[in-house]
């Protein structure tokens, strides 16, 4: 009889706890990446073997392959990583994700010119958009996939069996921020030249508008 009651018991208690263990891992498998690559681009070791920049954006996917194979078997890593190509949503979804970044950009243009600012060349515009299909392609492996299903496929999931959705999304905001640390001490790439507190008020309401 104890240990009928005692496994949803601990079910339960495992539901509601903070996910620090997918915090750490998830950390541990980027920053042992990340932290030799900055040193290389400052030249204080020789060159790595490996493109580590690009491997440690995969961190948060292998942290949560790992914790969720460990915590759900394979039932979980198959709710896990189903959602990934989960494509039957409804078609406003579908509108926002392709329209969105076109509107938030046209809007930040508009304001740029309303406030005084010179218009973008369209000739300029017209001749990026190599450079920003390959990015959109470097950034749905990467960041998509590489760090979206450890991000909003599991730690935020865990965060809102604890907390509301709002206070999720701070916590998660933070570590998200965070856990970019080391590329803002890499000159090799562009958070680099960007404050990292600008960075930080950046990500927090992006992540509560992902949410």
């Amino acid at each position: 009889m104890a240990t009928t009651t005692a496994t949803p018991a601990r079910a339960a208690a495992a539901t509601r706890a903070f996910p620090l263990k997918y915090f750490v891992l998830a950390f541990a498998c980027t920053w042992v990446l990340w932290v030799p690559a900055a040193l290389e681009a400052r030249g204080l070791i020789s060159s790595l073997p490996v493109p580590a920049t690009f491997l440690g954006a995969f961190g948060p996917m292998v942290a949560a392959i790992v914790v969720t194979a460990q915590e759900g078997g394979r039932a979980g890593l198959r709710s896990l990583l189903g959602r990934v190509v989960r494509w039957r949503v409804a078609p406003v979804w579908y509108g926002v994700a392709i329209l969105g970044p076109l509107v938030i950009t046209l809007g930040a243009i508009a304001l740029q010119v309303a406030l005084g600012g010179q218009p973008p060349s369209l000739g300029l515009l017209i001749g990026a958009l190599p450079t920003v299909l390959f990015v959109s392609v470097y950034m749905l492996i990467t960041v998509a996939l590489g760090e979206e299903v450890g991000w909003r496929g599991y730690a935020l999931p865990a965060l809102q069996a604890r907390y509301n959705a709002l206070i999720s999304s701070v916590i998660l905001g933070v570590m998200w921020t965070l856990w970019h640390l080391p590329v803002f001490f890499n000159p090799d790439t562009h958070y680099s030249n960007l404050p990292f507190v600008l960075f930080l008020a950046y990500i927090v309401p992006f992540a509560v508008l992902i949410t």
